[in-house]
């Protein structure tokens, strides 16, 4: 079947669907749609690259805060982090819609900016009040590394929501002291923003996958995504991994003796519900404007 000029018309060619003044087929459609998504998506992390290089550069030039100080931060393990997200994002910029192959040259020309750029960063150290440090170099390597071996085993999605919850963990486990009495409202804020951020790329991944069942005409996990007839399977489903991560992260401070409040959990809790419930709403009226449409 064709649709043209709003009017259905038999065809045994395929079907189409209007685009300007041509007529499309429904996998010419796809793949220009799915085009677009990795032009944007390489643009999006070409610009927090813009934004988190530069960032890093500074943050790592300055001298540290008293309340950094205070607060016995993990020196190694934001080492890691940091190269970790720096990596993620310069492959992003580059490739986002590819796995790492370590048979091409791409991925060691990425790893050779990366280890040019962490010896410039530990040389030039000296001139703002720090001391290199071989050890800080190791760590680099190591985020470097595991970065490229995430982007090796999982594609963009899955990969994101790895480096998110890894940077939830870290961040959250990092000090040593009791970071909640040094900055309770920015830790509570940190932990409502840092969970938000991890349900919405939930949520957004369940909807790929569930997009891509729609094509194979499975209707069995589209059920769960949260249909006016089935809104608390969808919350449960949109919910159930964020708060996984939220489990994991106290169970870490615990293990590790880190100190962690309440008001936390509350923050991160609330942060989760809030995404998903807007995410339910915005579902509902969609299908509900698909119905009328009908």
């Amino acid at each position: 079947e064709t649709i043209k000029d709003g009017v259905q018309l038999g065809d045994k060619t395929g079907s189409y669907f209007v685009h300007g003044p041509k007529l499309l087929k429904k996998n010419s459609l796809s793949a220009e749609i799915k085009q677009m998504a990795q032009l944007l998506r390489k643009k999006l992390a070409l610009l927090c690259l813009l934004v988190y290089w530069p960032s890093l550069f500074v943050l790592a030039h300055m001298p540290i805060p008293k309340v950094v100080r205070q607060a016995d931060l993990s020196d190694k393990m934001l080492h890691v982090l940091a190269y970790f997200i720096l990596v993620f994002l310069l492959w992003g910029a580059i490739q986002p819609y590819q796995r790492v192959n370590w048979r091409k040259a791409t991925v060691w020309l990425v790893l050779a900016v990366v280890v040019w750029y962490g010896v410039v960063d530990e040389c030039l150290q000296g001139y703002a009040g720090r001391t290199p440090d071989v050890k800080d170099f190791a760590a680099d390597l190591i985020g470097a590394g595991a970065s490229l071996i995430l982007l090796t085993l999982l594609s963009f999605w899955p990969a994101t929501l790895v480096l998110t919850g890894v940077s939830i963990f870290a961040l959250a486990n990092c000090s040593r002291a009791d970071i909640t009495q040094l900055l309770p409202l920015s830790h509570s804020a940190f932990h409502a923003l840092a969970y938000c951020t991890f349900t919405c790329l939930w949520i957004t991944y369940i909807q790929r996958i569930c997009g891509k069942f729609r094509e194979y005409r499975t209707r069995k996990i589209e059920r769960w995504l949260g249909e006016p007839r089935h809104p608390l399977q969808g919350f449960i489903l949109s919910a159930f991994l964020p708060f996984v991560l939220l489990g994991i992260v106290k169970l870490g401070s615990v293990a590790l003796g880190r100190p962690f409040a309440g008001s936390d959990i509350i923050a991160a809790a609330c942060g989760i519900i809030t995404v998903c419930c807007v995410a339910l709403l915005i579902n509902a009226l969609g299908w509900r404007q698909c119905a009328q449409l009908e």
